[in-house]
């Protein structure tokens, strides 16, 4: 696997500082470096993409069990709920990366490990790996009264279309000389729980109209 990405590199990735990114590795939100221990960590791109496809970018994963006690449903009925474009879809990972991120760290190459694959020796990967449900698009999707998935705004346009409210949020605050203060406090937040409490307080404080808690889900992610 070619490491050749630096903890630099992550920070213009992420947009984000070093000790976030340390902070991250602590809380298992970045991948183990592909180098040894004991050495700069480094990553591989392919490895990285892996990663952003179902961990970095999404909220916590709901398991087809999870959603199914969520929605009083049973899972056949989820599933057709998807297939009816009633229900936002799972989360997957893309096959083509992930086999060849997998045979790297086998130590194969591709065309061995498709052979390993119709042997039965390696689970079929070919329609991709099932991993859950982003809960912040679950919530999202309940909190608009479950519309059909055809239209719903995906996170990264709502992401987009709250940045006003941030700013305004943070302008306000910047006015009454608070906001100093609550940027240290932010930053000192470790856990999702207390970053959404901090986000509300952000609104609280600032005067302005309380977002939903999905909303404040997003808005939190912009600040890291």
């Amino acid at each position: 696997m070619n490491a050749t990405i630096t903890m630099k590199d992550l920070e213009k990735r992420y947009g984000v500082s070093q000790p976030t990114l340390f902070r991250w590795r602590r809380e298992g939100r970045l991948p183990a470096p592909a180098t040894p221990a004991g050495q700069r960590p480094r990553w591989s791109e392919e490895q990285l993409d892996v990663w952003d496809k179902h961990m970095f970018t999404q909220g916590s994963l709901l398991t087809f069990e999870d959603l199914a006690k969520r929605l009083s449903m049973t899972e056949v009925a989820i599933w057709a709920g998807i297939d009816a474009g009633e229900i936002p879809e799972p989360l997957k990972l893309d096959p083509v990366k992930t086999r060849k991120v997998v045979a790297q760290q086998l130590g194969v190459t591709e065309a061995a490990f498709e052979e390993l694959q119709r042997r039965g020796e390696i689970p079929d990967m070919s329609q991709g790996a099932i991993l859950g449900f982003d809960s912040l698009v679950i919530g999202r999707w309940e909190a608009l009264g479950r519309p059909p998935v055809a239209q719903m705004k995906t996170a990264a346009q709502l992401a987009e279309a709250l940045k006003p409210k941030l700013q305004a949020a943070l302008r306000a605050m910047e006015q009454k000389g608070k906001l100093s203060q609550w940027l240290i406090r932010y930053a000192a937040t470790q856990t999702p729980d207390a970053k959404l409490k901090m986000a509300r307080r952000l609104f609280i404080e600032s005067g302005l109209a309380l977002p939903d808690d999905n909303e404040l889900a997003l808005l939190s992610s912009l600040l890291n």
